[in-house]
């Protein structure tokens, strides 16, 4: 039997003379689907022959020639093929048939907007009608209007009467109803907040109609203006609502907007409220129209000379003296939020001016929004820039969809995701990280992404720039009568290189060849030659940034010099005029652009310019557009040429290409990740509702619910098994693990579930795969169930979502009438997991440049919360830095060793300080004193690193915390997690984790609360050493016996004598041999300082970005410069800054020698890579590791400079640590440990001679005595 024929139906009608457009769009539409499926009928018709073996027919040979023409073999695996192929052309084809539908739909209505806006509005309305309750409406065409239904109305006073009947009653309002007096709604008084809330709700509703609807981006906000707003703004001049109320309308208003690809979620709102002329959307707000009706309505009332409005204006003004809400005081607070005086006796032109205020203030707000409004604000400010033109595309574009107003305004605003955006505004990837992706020259900003990346700058720069000449090229062709019609701008035509008649030459990108001299840049964009006006013009076109178009134009000046003088001489008298046509990426030119196009079109300028201008917008909205794309590497080889064509390989697995395809649903190093777990999410859809069926479960989970099943069912009569592997008996069976299987013994039958999400384009040859597979398990199945019906289902769901017509016959057998349901869900998981991996292949690709472990801790702590696919034992080990494997207990062991640290360390020497402090207070011991200094200022600094390792702990354990919450259960004594092996977590709770996590806590808030106190110690403890004030001296006077008084001895309340100085000596000097010692060690430190800034300054010179070298050498030249002052000018301040610095700086340097010996080690390993797999290329260090070198470099000999320099940093600060120690010894010694000097004073009297000796502190000087009258 041959079925070639059944492909052969009846052709669709011809063409009738009065055929519309959209009727002849179809019937061409019909017309090709009728042929692709006719093709695919003659190949499926010679795949069932082929299967079958028939004998081929006189048809079959016709059927097999007209395949011939399409595929090279008549297999039955190239005409499956085919037949996929075949069938993607369908798809593509009625998609577009799709797409042509609705665009034909909104032109439609825009121009039915334009035409007459009231019908559209009549059409919203009945939309709003037919729903009343829904809050989120969508727009649904109503189709052909009906015909009005004649109502009843009064045509004159007669017929009125007529049905006036004299019986009626009108009844009275009962408590707590209402009635609406001029559509507002009132009781005793008028319900302000019930009139808001409902005419806020109604205003939301017409907004979601209209933002889901066909029309313009410009008919929107015009719509939304007109037709929403007036719900709220008829209401607004008798209301008393609060402005808090007012903003959240417009937050949901706002989030309206976004949820229909309106404007981005991150977007400036003083920008979507800005008018189309100045750069913003034109939206109307509610709180300033609010406040703008208030200021108008207290200026008409107090204008009006009407007697009845004269008394609600006394009413209102005596209100507002008696401190009472008022019209006038409102209107008075809103006009200065506005900045505006309000003069109610002279207000003429009102009206204007709050809207200036407004604009006013919406500009003040923008230039404040640093990132957003940076770009509108250089178009504000720009006084060359033609401010008339630049929105044009705002302003007269009025067929522009708002998703492609939005994508612009995007870009206006710096939102596109670059690595700069990332960086420096968001803060979701590293502040290093910021070199453009595509040709990692420059960082990767919108600037750099839309005019300045070289990888785009032959491809898509070039088509943006020859879309926008090309419309003044054809103006010009047209001008001098080459063409009858000049094209749309949106042509895919290109000009020919040349047009030439009797006195006109044009050429388009024809390079000029020179005679006279050597012209390198010879290649203009385009030329015309006027032999009858004797006049060369040279078009050169640019598309810079916004900021850069001076600059491009001298340099187009400059740079094509040469060639005018080439032109000069080949057409001797005639005038040669070069044009650079600079038109920013973002649409914006000169006004002398103006005047050039004026020059070239005449009258057709403006025109001309705003076809130019859609032309760079649409090439800078598809690079945009182009950036966002997956960045595959077969993408970025084949279709953007922004890479090699060699460079495919896939960078997770490395196995086959990195195309599309192969990550979605090829890949190996996802397969027991990722691509399980979009298996097991849209499998489990069918399997419950089939446990449903059984009775085994009452209620059937929603389809994103994170719950698995379990792995077996069981009840009387079925068993259910979910992942469990079947164990053979007769033979051998090595693939015994079905994904699902359900045995019913009631109706003696075994049904077995295989799942598999394969490309597109393979879901027959998978289906035919997993049948062939599981033919074991299936002869073993019946070997255990004798007599039982055995049937394998294959549910192939294609990686986007796709299925055969088979899998909807299957799905009936299973299910019944809910397999459409069922479908839809499985489809809704497989296409929430194949979204899944494509974020994760743009976000989390490993690097191939960045090796560093930080990065790859990250990774692997990202795969593990997002993959839920490895025991959290492993996400652990990993977040804590440990590579053992198989070591269950290594968290715990790393979490008990931070915690027992925390618990005995802290506490014991806070008790020591405390003993210490306790005994400077009863005592007075100066010895113990100087110990507690110098205990709370050690202890200061170890505090610090605690709070910072236990913020670490807790943040890592909070986030495993949250991980147990979804992920783990308890099974008994032990913890299980949902993950491949059924591993138990390490603790025996799960609730132990919050346990862990709290003491983390407890520590961060102990530890911070001891660095607290230990600073106050040490400034107590330096307050009582080193930096203590003399006390006052008592004096001891003795009367002699010649009648003079003598000053025998001075001292202290204390008891200890009291210091003096001699005329010009400096108080406090510090000991002379101490001196000298710490200047001598000071210079010493300051010589190990400068070969650290060496090696900084060279690591950086290098590449290096972490300062490594300068941050210590620096603080030890001020060491050096402290011992210096100390030694020469014997000041004790310099030498107790020297001792407290030598301390510090003996801490950080030692942690310095530790970073220094890893840095060299890791530079080490790297220099042996370099020698051996890197080699010099060009200006370049090329490796072929799989491990790159951290800091790009230009020379692979700068590999071991930075080796050296890590090497010279160790040894020279391991001598630095020991120096600092001397240091910190020589400055205790030299204050507040230093010792008494004794000091003798002779007195020589007249009569007699006296000693005596005194004992002085260090620097005291002798005491004075009184002068006696006549010596």
């Amino acid at each position: 039997m041959d079925f070639a024929g059944s492909w052969k139906k009846k052709g669709p009608k011809r063409p009738s003379a009065g055929e519309s457009k959209q009727q002849k769009r179809r019937r061409l539409y019909v017309e090709k689907v009728c042929e692709i499926r006719k093709q695919i009928s003659i190949a499926k018709a010679e795949v069932d022959r082929l299967k079958e073996n028939r004998k081929l027919t006189k048809r079959g040979r016709r059927n097999r020639e007209i395949l011939h023409k399409e595929c090279r073999t008549l297999s039955i695996t190239s005409l499956v093929g085919y037949i996929e192929k075949k069938k993607s052309s369908l798809r593509k084809l009625k998609k577009g048939f799709v797409r042509g539908n609705k665009l034909e739909e909104a032109r439609l209505i825009n121009q039915q907007f334009k035409d007459d806006t009231s019908r559209v509005y009549a059409g919203m309305r009945r939309v709003l009608a037919n729903d009343q309750e829904s809050e989120r409406l969508k727009y649904v065409d109503p189709g052909k209007r009906d015909e009005q239904i004649e109502e009843k109305v009064f045509v004159n006073i007669e017929e009125a009467r007529e049905r006036v009947v004299e019986s009626t009653r009108i009844p009275c309002l009962d408590d707590g109803e209402r009635y609406k007096l001029l559509g507002v709604l009132e009781s005793v008084r008028q319900e302000d907040k019930l009139v808001l809330e409902c005419a806020a709700r109604e205003y939301l509703r017409r907004l979601s109609v209209i933002w889901t609807s066909p029309l313009s981006d410009y008919n929107r906000v015009v719509t939304s203006n007109q037709f929403a707003l007036p719900v709220l703004g008829y209401l607004m001049w008798t209301q008393q609502w609060p402005v808090m109320e007012l903003k959240q309308i417009d937050r949901e208003a706002r989030k309206t907007v976004v949820e229909s690809g309106g404007r981005h979620s991150c977007s400036s709102n003083a920008l979507l409220y800005m008018p189309r002329g100045r750069g913003g959307r034109g939206l109307r707000s509610v709180e300033m129209e609010y406040k703008a009706t208030k200021i108008k309505g207290a200026v008409r009332l107090h204008g009006n000379g009407d007697r009845a409005l004269g008394m609600v204006m006394e009413f209102e003004e005596q209100a507002a003296r008696m401190g009472r809400w008022s019209i006038f005081k409102e209107a008075a607070k809103c006009a200065e939020e506005l900045g505006l005086e309000l003069d109610l006796e002279h207000a003429q032109g009102i009206k204007k001016e709050v809207r200036r205020c407004q604009i006013e203030k919406l500009e003040d707000e923008i230039r404040n929004q640093r990132w957003q409004g940076r770009l509108v604000t250089t178009r504000l400010e720009d006084e060359s820039l033609s401010a008339d033109g630049c929105f044009w595309w705002l302003t007269e574009w009025k067929n522009f969809p708002s998703y492609t107003i939005a994508g612009l305004v995007e870009l206006y605003e710096q939102l596109l995701p670059t690595r700069v955006y990332t960086s420096q505004k968001t803060h979701t990837s590293g502040e290093g990280e910021v070199r453009c992706r595509l040709c990692g020259k420059a960082p990767e900003s919108v600037a750099h992404i839309l005019s300045g990346c070289s990888a785009l700058a032959q491809s898509k720069y070039l088509s943006r720039h020859d879309a926008a000449l090309k419309v003044l090229f054809y103006e010009l062709l047209y001008d001098e009568g080459f063409i009858d019609e000049i094209p749309p701008w949106y042509s895919p035509d290109k000009p020919k290189p040349v047009y030439e008649s009797e006195n006109v030459k044009a050429y388009w990108d024809v390079p000029i060849y020179a005679d006279q001299q050597e012209v390198r840049c010879n290649r203009v964009d385009a030329r015309i030659v006027n032999h009858m006006c004797k006049r060369v013009v040279t078009l050169e076109m640019s598309c810079p940034w916004v900021n850069n178009r001076t600059r491009k134009d001298e340099e187009k000046t400059l740079k094509y010099g040469p060639l005018r003088w080439e032109l000069r001489q080949q057409f001797p008298g005639y005038e040669v005029k070069q044009y650079n046509i600079i038109m920013d990426a973002l649409g914006g030119w000169s006004r002398e652009l103006d005047v050039m196009m004026r020059e070239l079109v005449g009258g057709r300028s403006t025109d001309v310019l705003r076809k130019m201008q859609r032309a760079v917008l649409s090439g800078t909205l598809n690079i945009a557009r182009t950036f966002k794309l997956l960045p595959t590497r077969v993408y970025t080889s084949q279709k953007t040429h922004t890479s090699g064509e060699g460079e495919v390989r896939c960078r997770l697995c490395g196995k086959a290409p990195e195309s599309v395809a192969h990550i979605l649903s090829g890949c190996s190093a996802l397969a027991q990740s990722k691509y399980l777990s979009r298996h097991d999410a849209a499998l489990k859809v069918l399997f419950y509702e089939l446990l449903y069926d059984e009775g085994f479960i009452d209620e059937i989970p929603p389809w994103y619910s994170p719950d698995k099943p379990k792995p077996v069912y069981e009840s009387e009569n079925v068993k259910a098994y979910w992942d469990v592997p079947i164990y053979a008996d007769q033979q051998e069976v090595r693939c015994n693990r079905v994904d699902a299987r359900i045995v019913n013994h009631m109706c003696k039958r075994v049904v077995t579930l295989e799942m598999s999400c394969p490309w597109v384009n393979n879901r027959t040859r998978k289906d035919e795969e997993k049948t062939l597979k599981y033919g074991p398990p299936r002869w073993e199945l019946r070997q255990k169930f004798p007599g039982y019906e055995v049937k394998q289902y294959n549910i192939i769901m294609d990686a986007l979502g796709g299925w055969s017509r088979e899998l909807d016959v299957m799905m009936r057998e299973l299910v019944g009438g809910r397999s459409t349901d069922v479908l839809r869900k499985m489809q809704r998981a497989a296409l929430s997991g194949t979204l899944n991996i494509a974020r994760t292949f743009k976000e989390f690709l490993p690097s191939e440049t960045i090796a560093k472990e930080r990065e790859v801790i990250a990774k692997e702590w990202i795969v593990c919360d997002y993959e839920q696919s490895k025991p959290l034992a492993t996400c652990g080990k990993i977040l804590l830095h440990d590579d053992r494997e198989g070591d269950d207990e290594s968290l715990s062991s790393m979490a008990n060793s931070i915690t027992f640290y925390s618990n005995t360390s802290i506490p014991t020497m806070l008790a020591i300080i405390c003993g210490l402090g306790i005994l400077v207070w009863l005592k007075r011991n100066k010895t113990a004193m100087v110990f507690y200094f110098f205990l709370n200022i050690l202890w200061f600094i170890v505090s610090l690193i605690q709070v910072i390792i236990a913020f670490i702990a807790w943040v890592i354990w909070h986030f495993i915390r949250k991980l147990v919450e979804t992920n783990c259960s308890q099974r008994g004594d032990t913890c299980h997690c949902s993950t491949d092996k059924e591993e138990p977590w390490p603790v025996h709770n799960c609730d132990d984790i919050r346990v862990i996590e709290s003491c983390f806590l407890a520590i961060l808030i102990m530890s911070a609360f001891g660095a607290i106190m230990t600073l106050s110690g040490s400034i107590i403890g330096c307050m009582g050493t080193c930096c203590a004030k003399p006390a006052t001296a008592n004096v001891v006077v003795v009367q002699l016996f010649f009648g003079y008084p003598m000053v025998v001895q001075q001292t202290t309340t204390q008891g200890y004598a009291a210091q003096f100085f001699y005329p010009g000596q400096q108080p406090y000097p510090a000991e002379p041999g101490k001196a000298r010692a710490a200047g001598i060690v000071g210079i010493l430190i300051g010589i190990v300082g400068l070969c650290n800034l060496v090696c900084g300054f060279i690591y950086i010179a290098l590449g290096g970005k972490d300062g490594a070298g300068l941050w210590v050498g620096f603080p030890h030249m001020i060491i050096f410069v402290l011992g210096l002052v100390t030694w020469l000018l014997l000041s004790k301040g310099a030498f107790i800054a020297y001792l407290v610095l030598s301390i510090l700086m003996d801490i950080v340097t030692t942690v310095f020698v530790i970073i220094c010996l890893i840095a060299w080690l890791i530079w080490h390993l790297i220099r042996k890579v370099v020698e051996s797999e890197c080699e010099q290329v060009g200006s370049q260090c090329i490796c072929n590791a799989e491990k790159k070198v951290p800091i790009p470099v230009d020379k692979c000999s700068h590999i071991k400079t930075i080796e050296s320099c890590f090497a010279c940093m160790t040894f020279v600060n391991i001598l630095g640590v020991i120096l600092l120690l001397a240091s910190s010894i020589i400055g205790c010694m030299g204050t507040c440990c230093a010792k008494s000097e004794t000091n003798v004073v002779v007195v020589q009297q007249p009569a007699m001679v006296m000693t005596t000796v005194t004992t002085q502190q260090q620097g005291q000087a002798p005491p004075e005595y009184p002068e006696k009258p006549g010596y």
